[in-house]
């Protein structure tokens, strides 16, 4: 699938919208994060009951606290903005574990499994705290003698 330039600006925006929140709430503003905006879809793997679509994936390099998420346009179109969140704050989370892959054959179904329970523990936090009163507030630096000094 294709999607126009409308469709592209408009996606762009709302991604962008949940991708500057979650980059302060995780912590990751002092990662140089870069998105790359794909036209085509990602991939997709026909095993299990339903087709698996890559809606977006990240590349980080934990030493040097850079990332890059490649976002597939067509399919997050296709995704409701509770869904685009939680895939991309699962997508985020795979700079905080980056660090942990080692050279095994299967350090990526390890990594994958981590990162969605982190994934599924701040979204339930957040919930929680929603369904508590609590406002969203964005924390520029929550313990600056545990971050990384520029």
């Amino acid at each position: 699938m294709i999607i126009n330039d409308q469709e592209y600006e408009d996606q762009k925006v709302r991604f962008e919208v949940f991708f500057d929140k979650w980059v302060s709430l995780l912590g990751l503003y002092p990662w140089n994060i870069s998105i790359v905006w794909k036209r085509e879809s990602g991939s997709r793997e026909e095993t299990g009951a339903s087709p698996w679509i890559t809606l977006m994936r990240c590349a980080a390099k934990w030493q040097y606290l850079t990332a890059t998420i490649t976002v597939f346009m067509p399919d997050i179109s296709d995704c409701s903005d509770a869904e685009l969140e939680g895939h991309l704050v699962h997508e985020l989370c795979h700079c905080l574990v980056n660090e942990l892959r080692e050279a095994r054959e299967d350090w990526l179904d390890h990594e994958e499994r981590v990162v969605t329970g982190i994934t599924n523990a701040i979204l339930w936090t957040r919930n929680h705290a929603l369904q508590e009163g609590h406002k969203e507030t964005e924390v520029k630096d929550p313990c600056p003698i545990l971050s990384p000094s520029v």
